[in-house]
């Protein structure tokens, strides 16, 4: 076998994914109507409620094992 690298792909995965748990939470804790973006405008997810920009998230994940 060869020897394992060191990738940082998994924990740019799970960063995305997260980004995708909160946008879901975001759909389903808005007004009906409101516009969920991911990677848009000024942040990692941006809800638009009737027009205006509602909320923006800065979303961190770390996939760190605690010591």
């Amino acid at each position: 076998m060869e020897p394992q690298s060191v990738h940082t792909a998994p924990g740019q995965m799970a960063g995305y994914i997260f980004q995708l748990d909160r946008a879901l939470y975001w759909l389903a804790a808005s007004q009906r109507g409101a516009k969920v973006g991911i990677e848009a405008f000024v942040d990692d997810i941006a809800v638009i409620n009737e027009g205006k920009l509602a909320i923006f998230e800065q979303d961190k994940l770390s996939i760190s094992p605690y010591k």
